[in-house]
């Protein structure tokens, strides 16, 4: 596997950073399946996205991360967002 960077707002960083090895491959397979799913999918971008939602759902479940977890993950994306937009 070929390792790349991307570019990540300064608390997921640090949330990424401090999170232990294992958890982190988790999420690192996660977020490959993510991509991979989004490069190679239809054309239809709202296929795309419905799809891709339920394979990280899928994945997540199967390697131990809750949907509780899940939830706070996106929750604090969305506050960066907002903090982003202001």
């Amino acid at each position: 596997m070929k390792q790349s960077a991307i570019k990540l707002n300064d608390k997921v960083a640090k949330a990424y950073e401090n999170t232990p090895p294992k958890e982190r491959k988790k999420l690192d397979d996660i977020v490959n399946r993510w991509l991979s799913n989004i490069f190679s999918r239809s054309t239809d971008p709202v296929k795309k996205l419905f799809n891709t939602m339920e394979e990280i759902g899928v994945e997540a479940n199967e390697k131990g991360i809750t949907p509780q977890a899940l939830d706070e993950i996106l929750e604090e994306i969305k506050e960066e967002m907002r903090h982003e937009k202001e």
